[in-house]
């Protein structure tokens, strides 16, 4: 079986926590070792969000994959929230892996399919929360420029 590696973090805050992409990839690594199989390439993308998928390793992993030819048979990650913080953005993501011929394989959510059930539902709280934490820092950081800007004004 031929993997292909896909390891992100949000923030590079998220290195001091075990997340940094070196550490993912290795991982991973490991995690293809164990189950036999042959690792063919890796896409690393540091302090990029899930969010969105306009990412330039994604689109570059989902051009190979669309390619005639296909170089893997299984897409290796930690967790679906590399591949996307977004529910519909993931379905969209394996759905069109899946049609290549290719498996998604998130080396932390294997396991019975309750397990996997619970591990679904936990990682959509800590999505809500982490999307929750943006937008509280993004409204906290407006509302301080804003009040920058207007005591400057006042000066």
């Amino acid at each position: 079986m031929r993997a292909w590696l896909y390891a992100r973090t949000a923030k590079e805050a998220q290195n001091e926590w075990g997340m940094k992409v070196d550490a993912q990839l290795e991982r991973l690594r490991q995690y293809a070792r164990e189950q036999g199989w042959q690792i063919v390439g890796e896409t690393r993308e540091p302090a990029t969000s899930g969010i969105t998928q306009s990412r330039p390793g994604l689109a570059s992993l989902l051009a190979i994959a669309d390619s005639h030819r296909r170089q893997f048979d299984v897409l290796l990650v930690e967790s679906s929230s590399r591949l996307s913080r977004d529910k519909v953005g993931l379905e969209i993501i394996v759905r069109r892996l899946n049609r290549a011929g290719i498996d998604v394989v998130c080396s932390m959510e294997t396991g019975a399919r309750s397990n996997a059930a619970l591990v679904d539902a936990l990682g959509s709280i800590f999505d809500k929360y982490h999307r929750q934490r943006i937008a509280d820092d993004a409204r906290t950081r407006r509302q301080r420029a804003t009040s920058e800007s207007s005591r400057r004004r006042g000066s």
